[in-house]
Order: structure tokens, then C-alpha cells, then sequence
């Protein structure tokens, strides 16, 4: 036994035949028989006498055990060289020191794991204050350690960025407006009409009574036809078209004469310096006409002479008797073609205000889209006044934990790691990381709940949550399993890199295996080992060590080797066993 359990001295063997011992046996102050060193049997009378008056003050199991006689002491030696480890103890001696026993206690494997971990704000509730922007910081309005809400001003800072951003929104508004006009226009055009297509209506409107006056005119030249009035017609027609284009060319070339005599008239006086170039340009050009119109008239007339040739031999053989008839179903055709065409054109025109109208609604959507992005711009600058001073406010509630501007500092966000202005935490949510040991780690899973407490914190103080991480390998150095839990911390009393217990709730149904718990009274420390005392027989005391595990509330320990939870063991008074005997795994 260890240092913390001390045990009665122990006194000196009484003669054989002394209250009921034999030679090389002695009954200690707990009334327990154990064999004495040979040494021994040589002590005086006067250590003998003390030992006898120390075994009358442990009551009547004294009595008890003199009165058991030498088959007592043999059978108790007999006992003790068959089995070192186990312990005689006389019903006296064990009502003396108030020897109890009980069944050891089966519980079911854990519920829980208990471990340390360390505080940490989430990264995700971690921000850093850093707009990309070129400036100088005008003034600052919180400092480290500030509680923040969300939309709060942290500083001033004016921009060159942020007033043309001003500008290009306000150019942005003027140009949406003239589009917003133009569409307007382009509207009411379509709706109502251009000109141009007010023109194009009444053609097609023209062409189409035409059409209807051509077709009745087709009718009729055929039902007269039928009877048998235009069977001349083609001739005369042809006789007129010669004699016409004969009249034409005279009168023609007397014109050309004319024209002639103007131009040798204005070119002699050009040549005197009286008339203009412009004069002699002017006469050439008609005189060129005038030739073109006699050369016209002469084939005109070549061809009425033609058809006129050919008129007189269809009429004398009767061929073109139907020609008139022909040439009103052509006239009833081209008229057809004309509305066709005047109908196009009315498409023409509408598909052009319509063409108008699209680039136009087209026109507003990009100035619509360029407006928006523009104001966007200045809603990212937290609208800046026209001067370019933008309130740098606080993106979320939290806590300033940096600051790294000051009044007057020229800060430059545009380049790749931009300043970090300030860091705002938001501690309402907390970290907590703990490490699970190997043999706990089978219990572990994502959205178990979690307590922790702390004494650095107020009495009776606990925090809640749930893990939301375990990671998929161990550590390398330490073999144990890192956890992470969400842990609600609505008071902002968990501090990042605090310290806490931490327990973590494996729910109804444990992983872990039923595992024997005796009381703390029951072990024995020897030491650097721990024992129990197992009820092998009627007074008989088996010692057998055990392994300790975890303590299960103030009085009792989790003994995870040594016990199968079958046995029977001394739960109060172990200590008045002693140490002898060696151990039993």
C-alpha cells in the first residue's frame, strides 16, 4: 500500500498456543492472521505482552479468533500458501472496522465525452473592412473594442473614384431621359402615322380603285369584243401612232434647228466676249438634247411604221382581233401590280417608324441598364456626396477587434492584399475545437449537441451547441481527433482562445460498451497500482488489481480492466485489509 493508506503497526508473533495461534502466526490489530518471518519468533516476552494488549483493545474479535484454536490457524495457513492474495477476516474483526460489501454496478457505455477545448470566432462571423478604393481617410468615429451595429459609420473617406461615379450617374439620368423622349416620339409616330405614310395609304388606296376601274373596263371590252366592234381598232390605233410620231420629229427638227442656230449664236458671242461660258454650256446642253429627242422621234417613228406595216397585214387577216381585249387584260394586270406595289410601299414605311421605334425602345433599355449600373456604383459607395466622400459603414453587428486607419492616412485598395481598415467579429457565435482521443472517437458526429463550461467564467455559466465538423484524419503528433462545435454566445462571454471543459452528448443510444463502476472507497492504491478486494469465500478477501477509467461523479470510477461486473467486492473497509499478497490481473 502507498503512503496514503497507513496501516497499524503491526505487533509481534504471541507464543504457539497464545490466544489460539500456532508457532509463526499473528493476529494484527485488525484481526487479520498472517504468517511471521522466522526472525521474529525470537522477540522478547515484554514485545509480546504489548501485542496481546493491542489484540484485547480490537474489541471482541480477539476474543473471536482465541477461541477459534489451533484449526483456525492451520486452515488460515493452509488458505494463505494456496492463494498469497487472498485475506481471512473474522467476523468480529470485520463488524470492528465496519466491513461492507456490495455487487459491482454494470453501466451502460457512456453518453458522453468529456475533453477541453479552445474558443475561436468563426471565421464565417469574421469581417475584414477593406472597399477597393483610392483615398484619404477624413476622419474615424469608432475604435478597438466598440460593439458595432449593422450599418453603422466607421469613417469618412473622400475618393476621386467616388466623385466620378457621381458624375457618370448624373450623366447616366440626363441621357435616360432623352431616351425616355425619343421613345415617347417614336411611339406616337408609330401610332399615328408619318407623312410618308399618310402618302403611302393614299396610293395604295389610288391604285386599288384603279385596279377596280380596270377590271370593270376588261369586261366590257370583252363583251364588245364578243360582238365584234374592235376589229379595226389595232389599225387605227397603229395609223395614229405613225401619223403622231411622224408630226412628233417635225416638229422635232425644226426644234433641233433652232437649238442649233442658239448655240453658233451664243459661242460667236462668247468669242466676242459678250456672252458667259455658262451661256455656251447652257445652249451645247440643250442642243445635246434636242439631237437625242429628233434621234428619238426618228425611232419612234420607225417602229410606228412597223407596227403600222404589221397592223394593216393582221387586219387584212383578221389576227389581232382579239388585241384589244388583250390589251385591257394587261392594263386590269399592271394595275393589279401597281396595288401590290403601293401596298408594299405602305409596309415599307411602317416597317421604317416601326424600325424607329425599336432602335428607340432599344436606345432606353441600354441608357435604362447603364443608369442602373451607375447607381449601383454609387450604392457600393454608400452613395457618396457629389465631392466624392463616401461613409465607410459597418457591413454587420459585431465587435471592432482591428483598426489600422487614422485621420489624413492616404489608403490605396487596388492592389492584390488591399488594406484591411478594420476587423469586425461578430461573437454571438463562438468555435469551440476539442480533441477527441482514439478511444472516444466512435461516438463523434456531426450534430451532436455540446455544453461547455469554464471557471474563468460565472457560477452556474454553460453554453450550448452542436459539432459541425469532425475531421477526417487524426493528428499526426497528438493521434487524438479534432472537433469543432457552433456554440451560441448571444452575452459575448466566450473570448477567442479561451479555455473550456467541453462535453459532448452522444445521444440515447451509446457506441461505447458496458463498463463495471465501483466507489472511489473501494480502491486501494499500492504504488503505482490500483486494487479492490473481490468476496471469494465466507471471510475470504481476494485482492486483484484493475485498471481505472474515467471517475463517474464524485464517488465512483469506471474500472475498464480487472472486473467483469460479476463480482462482489469490499466497498468500505478496504483499507484495513492491507497489502499482502501479490496481484491478480
Amino acid at each position: 500500500m502507498s503512503n496514503d493508506n497507513p496501516k497499524p503497526n503491526r505487533p509481534e508473533e504471541t507464543p504457539q498456543g497464545s490466544h489460539g495461534t500456532s508457532h509463526g502466526e499473528y493476529i494484527d490489530a485488525d484481526g487479520l492472521v498472517h504468517g511471521v518471518p522466522q526472525s521474529s519468533r525470537s522477540a522478547s516476552t515484554k514485545v509480546q505482552l504489548l501485542a496481546v494488549g493491542v489484540v484485547v483493545v480490537i474489541l471482541f474479535g480477539v476474543i473471536y479468533i482465541t477461541k477459534l484454536g489451533p484449526q483456525t490457524s492451520s486452515k488460515s495457513k493452509t488458505t494463505n500458501e494456496l492463494n498469497p492474495s487472498e485475506m481471512i477476516v473474522t467476523q468480529a474483526a470485520a463488524e470492528a472496522v465496519e466491513l461492507r460489501t456490495a455487487s459491482v454496478t454494470v453501466e451502460p457505455g457512456s453518453h458522453t465525452i468529456h475533453t477541453n477545448g479552445v474558443v475561436h470566432f468563426s471565421p464565417y462571423n469574421t469581417i475584414n473592412v477593406s472597399p477597393r478604393l483610392v483615398g484619404r481617410i477624413q476622419s474615424v468615429f469608432v475604435k478597438v473594442g466598440d460593439r458595432v451595429t449593422a450599418g453603422e459609420p466607421l469613417a469618412n473617406l473622400l475618393s476621386s473614384d467616388a466623385a466620378i461615379a457621381v458624375d457618370t450617374a448624373r450623366d447616366a439620368d440626363q441621357q435616360l431621359k432623352l431616351t425616355e423622349v425619343t421613345l415617347a416620339t417614336a411611339r406616337k409616330q408609330y401610332a399615328a402615322g408619318t407623312p410618308e405614310v399618310t402618302a403611302a395609304e393614299a396610293a395604295q388606296i389610288s391604285a386599288h380603285e384603279n385596279t377596280v376601274y380596270t377590271k370593270r373596263m376588261l369586261a366590257l371590252t370583252r363583251e364588245q369584243n364578243g360582238i365584234g366592234g374592235f376589229t379595226d381598232k389595232p389599225l387605227s390605233d397603229a395609223q395614229s401612232a405613225a401619223k403622231q410620231a411622224d408630226t412628233q420629229l417635225a416638229q422635232d427638227l425644226k426644234d433641233l434647228q433652232l437649238d442649233q442656230n442658239a448655240y453658233d449664236r451664243t459661242a460667236k458671242l462668247f468669242g466676242y466676249g459678250v456672252a458667259a461660258k455658262a451661256d455656251v454650256e447652257l445652249a451645247e446642253d440643250t442642243l445635246g438634247k434636242q439631237k437625242d429627242a429628233v434621234a428619238n422621234d426618228r425611232e419612234q417613228l420607225r417602229i410606228a411604221r412597223v407596227t403600222l406595216e404589221r397592223e394593216q397585214k393582221a387586219f387584212s387577216t383578221k389576227l389581232y382581233a382579239n388585241q384589244t381585249v388583250q390589251q385591257s387584260q394587261t392594263t386590269y394586270e399592271q394595275a393589279v401590280i401597281q396595288e401590290r406595289a403601293a401596298a408594299t410601299a405602305v409596309t415599307m414605311v411602317k416597317a421604317a417608324l416601326l424600325h424607329d421605334l425599336t432602335q428607340a425602345e432599344h436606345d432606353y433599355q441600354a441608357a435604362l441598364a447603364d443608369d442602373q449600373v451607375a447607381h449601383n456604383v454609387l450604392g457600393a459607395y454608400d452613395n457618396p456626396s457629389p465631392e466624392g466622400v463616401i461613409v465607410v459603414r459597418s457591413p454587420a453587428s459585431g465587435v471592432v477587434t482591428t483598426r489600422n486607419i487614422n485621420p489624413g492616412q492616404m489608403v490605396d485598395q487596388t492592389g492584390e492584399t488591399p488594406l484591411q481598415m478594420m476587423t469586425i467579429v461578430n461573437s454571438g457565435v463562438v468555435y469551440v475545437d476539442a480533441q477527441i482521443y482514439e478511444k472516444d472517437m466512435v461516438g463523434i458526429k456531426v450534430g451532436e449537441h455540446v455544453s461547455i463550461s469554464s471557471d474563468a467564467l460565472p457560477a452556474h455559466f454553460s453554453a450550448t451547441g452542436t459539432v459541425d465538423f469532425v475531421s477526417p484524419a487524426l493528428d499526426p503528433v497528438t493521434h487524438a481527433l479534432s472537433v469543432r462545435a457552433e456554440i451560441q454566445n448571444p452575452l459575448g462571454l466566450l473570448k477567442d482562445g479561451m479555455f473550456v471543459s467541453t462535453v459532448v452528448d452522444l445521444g440515447a443510444s451509446s457506441p461505447f460498451s458496458s463498463t463495471p463502476v465501483v466507489p472511489l472507497e473501494a480502491v486501494v492504491h499500492d504504488g503505482n497500482d490500483d486494487f479492490v478486494f473481490i468476496v471469494s469465500g465466507k471471510g475470504k478477501y481476494d485482492r486483484r488489481k484493475v485498471t481505472l477509467g474515467e471517475q463517474r461523479g464524485e464517488s465512483n470510477v469506471a474500472i475498464t480492466k480487472g472486473l467483469t461486473g460479476k463480482e462482489t467486492i469490499v466497498t468500505h473497509g478496504a483499507l484495513y485489509l492491507g497489502a499482502g499478497g501479490t496481484a491478480a490481473d
